[in-house]
């Protein structure tokens, strides 16, 4: 991100410029020998930043060369989870960290359409991680390790990290809140339920729509 001048913290998206611009400079050849060499001697291998929300252009360069079978995990936070923790973290502004959370999620989206992808709800996770890993597991055609998921339950997940448990419509009483991000949070809460599929048409054209007008904003985003 540096490279290209930019930051995690930065509402300035990724273009396609600054992806040829990490090209020009080597970062791909550095991701692809650095991807070979965890891969060389493992069946699966996954790796988790946030920071790949904003870099898929550049990350979906490097898996095509190497023609890996890449499989997507998303995770889906309340927005207003979000909003409190870099509040008291980095105390951003409400509005800037609303815009974050978009700008990620949309990102997401677009760079993993049409590969093998889960959404995931945090907060279900943390309350039903069995549903959750399941749906997982038969996403992808994995098994469950029973010892490691009674581990995973026990000794991984911290339930005291998700400080409040907020509802969709708690979004709609915060003035800072940007219309579009209430919008997009409710629509993607219907995929991570299993009440639509993210793939499907309909969702698929109203998600399109949604980055569209995300994608007006870019001017405005760099300025800022």
């Amino acid at each position: 991100l540096q490279a290209v001048e930019n930051e995690w913290f930065y509402l300035k998206p990724i273009s396609l410029i600054d992806v040829d611009t990490l090209y020009e400079k080597g970062y791909v050849l550095r991701a692809v020998e650095l991807l070979r060499s965890k891969i060389e001697s493992a069946n699966f291998f996954a790796f988790k930043d946030p920071r790949v929300a904003k870099l898929l252009p550049f990350w979906n360069q490097v898996v095509n060369h190497l023609q890996l079978n890449v499989n997507y995990v998303m995770t889906l936070r309340h927005p207003l989870s979000v909003v409190k923790s870099l509040e008291k973290r980095d105390d951003f502004f409400p509005v800037r960290s609303y815009l974050l959370w978009l700008g990620h999620v949309l990102e997401s989206l677009r760079g993993s359409t049409g590969k093998p992808r889960v959404l995931v709800d945090y907060d279900r996770l943390i309350q039903s991680p069995d549903i959750e890993l399941s749906r997982l597991a038969d996403a992808f055609q994995l098994k469950i390790n029973s010892v490691e998921l009674e581990e995973y339950k026990n000794n991984f997940l911290d339930a005291k990290l998700r400080h409040t448990v907020y509802s969709p419509e708690d979004l709609l009483l915060d003035a800072a809140c940007p219309p579009i991000v209430y919008e997009v949070f409710t629509k993607l809460l219907g995929v991570a339920s299993g009440e639509v599929s993210l793939d499907d048409p309909s969702l698929q054209r109203e998600i399109a729509a949604l980055i569209a007008e995300f994608d007006r904003l870019k001017t405005i985003f760099n300025l800022v």
